[in-house]
This record gives C-alpha cells, structure tokens and sequence, in this order.
C-alpha cells in the first residue's frame, strides 16, 4: 500500500515538473524513495518465506509446506490475571516440584522417625568379692531406657531438610507470585499503548497525511512535508505492531510459569 501510495504521488509530481512547478531533484527523490519502499518489500517478503518455512519446520512439515498464515492480532482482549492469579500460580510447574520435594523429605523424615531399634547395650567389669577377697570378671546384657532409640540423628536430619524444602517452596511461590503480578500489570500497560495508537495516533497521522496529499496535489504543501508524515504513520504501525508482539512475549512467559495459558 505504500508502494501505491508513492507511485501515486510520482504521478503528481511529473506533472507538477511538466508544468514547472517542481524541478527535477523532487522527482528524483520520488523514485529514490519507491526503489527503497520495494527493496524494503523484497527483503520482508524473504524473511516472511524462511519464518514459514522454520514455522513449518518446527511442525513436522515439509519444506516450503506451509504457505500463508492468516487471523486477526489482536481480536480480543487479554484475560485479567489477577481474577484468577492463586489458581494460575497452584498451576505452575515450578511450584508443583518444588511441593513435591517437601513431600519427598516429608516421607523421608518419617521413614527415620519408623526406625526405632531395641537400645542393647553389653557392659563388662572387674568386681571385689568380699567374702573370698578375690577379683571377679562379670560380664552383663542391659537395655536402656526409653526401651526403643529413637534414630535420633537421623530424624534430626531429615527434620531440617524438610524444613528447608517448605522454606523453599514459600520462597518458590512468593517469586512467581511477584512475576506474575508484574505480567498481569505489563500486559495491561502495553494493551493500552495498542489500543491508543490503533484507535488514535494512526488514524490521527492518516488524516494528516490525506490532508497533505490534497494540498501536495494543489501544489499548496512540500514533499519533504508529505514524505516526513508518511514515515510518522509507518513509525505508529510499527510500534504498533512492536507492542503487540510484546504483549504475546509476556504471555509466553505467563504460560511459562503457570504451564497454561490464561486466554480462553
């Protein structure tokens, strides 16, 4: 459509240098800038072809199997995290491995508390016997109290790790709490940066340029002026387009973390 646009206001100018209204250098300048609008075209276009052809790949499909892709950008509205951020985050994989570790050193702790064994203890000594006033060896089985070790040291042990894993998991769920709120509050700024410059900034800078073209045509404005808008309208959609690639990059990450996707 730029290329149309530009080959048009060529049109314009010809005859503005036929008549003598502009010199030559204007001309010039005209098909200057269409030989880089579709030099621009060209190079787009190439880089179209080989993200299909990697797309595809990353499918399964054949090379060059996959041809266009089509659908709207932006067709609704992104679903507010905050409505259901606790079911989102007990969703995530990183906070079910880490709840899974807990239970880990759970069981451990209470396999080690199930290991009680009989405390037999075996002593030996050296007695005075009084009534023959000699030395006697004795030699004796005893069983201590409380009647069961309680594998201490081990249950100690296990005691701390599993302390440490819950320590973790809290710590786990406090920072994907905290990303996520900072996705839910990303999206919802970068979707009215979209939602300005599509409904606004774009449709304000087309008018301008309509009006500028009119007044070209009349010979009443300069094409520097003219040029200068059309490259502020190709800026908008840009960033346009920039901010909504943006918002599909944060909701990866929203998938990353939660491992589901928020939208229906």
């Amino acid at each position: 459509s730029l290329i149309t646009y530009a080959e048009s206001i060529k049109t314009v100018i010809e005859k503005h240098v036929e008549s003598g209204l502009l010199g030559k250098t204007e001309l010039l300048r005209s098909v200057k800038d269409i030989t880089l609008l579709e030099m621009e075209r060209g190079t787009l276009a190439r880089e179209y072809d080989n993200s299909l052809n990697l797309l595809g790949t990353l499918w399964g499909a054949n090379y060059g199997t996959v041809k266009n892709l089509s659908g709207e950008l932006h067709a609704v509205r992104i679903i507010r995290l905050h409505d259901t951020l606790k079911s989102q985050l007990e969703m995530s994989p990183v906070l079910r491995s880490s709840l899974a570790g807990i239970e880990a050193a759970k069981a451990v702790e209470a396999e080690n508390k199930s290991q009680g064994y009989p405390e037999l203890m075996v002593k030996g000594g050296v007695i005075r016997d009084s009534e023959s006033d000699v030395n006697k060896f004795t030699i004796g089985a005893t069983i201590g109290l409380p009647i069961f070790n309680r594998n201490s040291s081990a249950v100690i042990a296990a005691g701390k790790r599993s302390e440490a894993s819950d320590e973790k998991s809290k710590a786990v769920r406090n920072e994907l709490n905290a990303k996520l709120i900072e996705c839910d509050a990303a999206i919802g700024m970068l979707e009215y940066k979209a939602n300005e410059l599509k409904e606004k900034v774009i449709p304000q800078t087309e008018e301008v340029l309509k009006e500028l073209r009119r007044l070209f045509a009349a010979g009443k404005s300069s094409y520097m002026e003219l040029i200068t808008t059309q490259r502020e309208l190709v800026e908008a959609w840009r960033d346009y387009l920039n901010t909504e690639t943006e918002i599909r990059l944060v909701m990866a990450d929203i998938i990353e973390l939660t491992g589901q996707s928020n939208q229906e």
